[in-house]
């Protein structure tokens, strides 16, 4: 079922996934750590953007300019101020004394929120940052007087940004949430029953972990922090499983 990250489902895939690896005689351990949630974060930062945008309309240039560049300041700021949801990796490692070859199995376990359209969010992906900067350029040229008509320039930036805006807002349902077979309790299942092979028999001189990530899906947090603690050795030979139960070719 969906195991949205922070969830209480999210959690008990994680509880589940820790007992198998214990089960097969593997040394195991959760790294910890928070995470703003994606889909809020979006939501926060389309409403932050727009209010300054229409304020921009009303407000002389320069404060214009001013109001603009703090929202874009609050807005790189949220991951810092928001509310923070908890969540973990699961690592377990078959050790073996003076390992030539170290590596890694790795496979994220909590599953997304549907997004209303794929086609929306590559359309917000690819023109959200340009024209956040370009609208700062204009605000620029505005303060310095190079933009006489303001009202007519606002309209045509208007026209663009206002549905982007709206775009962030609605790119993902509350009430629509993957059940995460595919993505990615299939990569899991995987990890898993290479995890009880190895606890077996690992390779001679090799020295093989796997780590079940959590909060993937809201851009990549998992893995991101077990990077930033530097919990794997710089040589680790990395192979992650994601979305390996369909089709006959692997990727």
């Amino acid at each position: 079922g969906p195991r949205l990250a922070g969830t209480s489902a999210d959690a008990m895939a994680a509880d589940y996934i820790r007992e198998q690896f214990k089960s097969f005689g593997l040394k195991v351990k959760s790294h910890e750590f928070k995470f703003v949630n994606r889909s809020t974060r979006s939501k926060v930062t389309s409403f932050l953007l727009g209010i300054a945008f229409a304020a921009s309309l009303l407000l002389a240039p320069m404060l214009s300019l001013l109001v603009w560049l703090a929202a874009i300041v609050l807005w790189r700021s949220l991951k810092r101020l928001m509310p923070k949801y908890q969540s973990q990796n699961v690592i377990a490692t078959k050790k073996v004394e003076a390992p030539k070859k170290i590596i890694a199995v790795t496979a994220h376990y909590d599953s997304a929120q549907c997004w209303v359209s794929y086609k929306l969010l590559v359309f917000l992906k690819l023109t959200f940052l340009p024209l956040i900067a370009l609208i700062l350029a204009v605000l620029v040229l505005r303060v310095l007087g190079l933009v006489p008509v303001w009202p007519i320039v606002w309209v045509l930036l208007a026209a663009v940004f206002i549905p982007i805006c709206v775009v962030m807002f609605v790119s993902t349902s509350g009430r629509l949430v993957s059940p995460g077979a595919e993505d990615n309790a299939s990569g899991t299942a995987v990890m898993l029953e290479l995890a009880r092979v190895i606890g077996e028999e690992s390779p001679e001189d090799t020295e093989v972990s796997f780590i079940a990530f959590g909060a993937e899906e809201q851009g990549l947090v998992g893995a991101s922090k077990l990077a930033k603690d530097k919990l794997l050795a710089s040589e680790t030979l990395v192979l992650n499983l994601d979305m390996v139960g369909a089709g006959s070719q692997a990727y």
